[in-house]
């Protein structure tokens, strides 16, 4: 049996953020034939006793607390580094990873986010390694460079994207395989590398998300995020000013829940001062939201990777109505149920018309229902990624 260390910067529990879902299923898919064991950092709400996952037992989930913050001298011999390396710098991870190599017969260590990479810089030579990159990290941060109007965000987000052109040149480069979730992104990562880069879309656990049974009734809007990341903070504040308060003039009775965690307190008084906006943090389950939501809205304006919440919301049977970077690299469009508007004005038309008009609503939300099913199911994914990612 063919032996898997995967390290990651959150381990995937509580299933709370797009990137611990997507590592989620892969593990999962990962130990049905594999013997693996995860390395990596645990949330500060989860308890040592709840760290493993039913497929991943305790013995083979080696986890550290969330790191300290840097000390000056360590910020100051590290500063050349992407700001989110130093926020998962640990000495302790580092030791933790060292010994389980030493000691243990891994034929391959699987990475998840590039700035996780550098850990594993002392053992190129010794073992194969593949990262996965979730998103290209200087692309980001060029997009929020652009998406800006704030010359202290500019100048920040600019510093960022050379420190992470920087990175990928002198670290990422330096790994022989890669794994992105579009083809935009393929290609970009083997501009960056001259590596191989393979293909492994995000996708939606179809047996947990199912369509609902009633019709989509009401007027109710849905956000997902988490409210601690930028663009989704950005993305929210922008439709709350410039799209919400057409569709309130047509549709009185409109309702926007938006359900995330971490939020920031401009994102709190933002929403609290908002008429008609519900909100919902740090939730268990976010399914029954999907239930009783009527338009999914996906109003980014910045941003990487692609959208695992768009795929939930399709499961679900809910019509989404998003910007072109919404939806980047999900190849949608409205024969999907994927309504893509990217001003304010095009937007709120689009999501009235959907509110007004049920049979377009319904028809929409079935198109959506039928493209993830055939297109986007873990297991579909994985089964067929398998045998040229995580075999060869």
């Amino acid at each position: 049996m063919r032996s898997i260390l995967f390290l990651t910067s959150n381990f995937p529990k509580p299933l709370d953020g797009g990137g611990k879902i997507r590592d989620f299923h892969i593990l999962e898919h990962l130990s049905r034939d594999r013997q693996v064991t995860v390395v990596g950092f645990r949330d500060r709400e989860l308890g040592e006793r709840e760290a493993f996952l039913d497929f991943v037992p305790r013995e083979r989930c080696h986890l550290v607390s969330e790191p300290p913050a840097l000390s000056v001298r360590e910020f100051v011999r590290l500063r050349s580094l992407p700001r989110w390396c130093l926020s998962y710098f640990s000495r302790e991870l580092q030791a933790l990873i060292d010994r389980l190599i030493q000691t243990g017969d891994f034929d391959r260590v699987h990475i998840s986010h590039s700035y996780m990479a550098w850990y594993l810089l002392d053992h190129l030579d010794a073992i194969p390694c593949v990262i996965d990159h979730h998103n290209v990290k200087s692309r980001f941060f060029q997009n929020a460079f652009e998406s800006t109007t704030r010359w202290t965000e500019k100048i920040a987000y600019l510093a960022e994207r050379k420190r992470w052109l920087r990175y990928e040149d002198e670290i990422i480069a330096l790994f022989d395989e890669h794994i992105c979730c579009s083809r935009e992104e393929q290609r970009l990562i083997r501009e960056m590398t001259g590596k191989r880069v393979h293909l492994l879309p995000s996708g939606v656990d179809t047996r947990g998300f199912r369509k609902r049974a009633e019709p989509l009734a009401g007027a109710n809007l849905l956000f997902t995020g988490s409210l601690d990341y930028f663009p989704n903070a950005q993305a929210i504040a922008h439709f709350c000013s410039e799209c919400l308060p057409a569709i309130r003039a047509a549709v009185p009775d409109v309702t926007l829940q938006v359900v995330g965690k971490n939020p920031g307190r401009p994102v709190e008084r933002l929403l609290e001062r908002t008429a008609n906006v519900w909100y919902s943090y740090n939730v268990r389950d976010i399914r029954p939201f999907y239930y009783q939501s009527t338009v999914f809205v996906v109003p980014l304006l910045t941003g990487a990777g692609t959208r695992l919440k768009i795929l939930e919301a399709m499961a679900t049977g809910l019509p989404v109505v998003s910007t072109a970077k919404g939806c980047e690299g999900l190849d949608l469009g409205e024969r999907e149920g994927i309504f893509i508007e990217n001003d304010p004005q095009s937007m709120a038309a689009t999501i009235i018309r959907l509110l007004r008009d049920g049979h377009h609503r319904e028809t929409a939300g079935q198109a959506a229902f039928e493209a993830c099913r055939a297109r986007f199911a873990w297991d579909r994914l994985l089964s067929e990624a398998d045998p040229a990612i995580f075999t060869a």
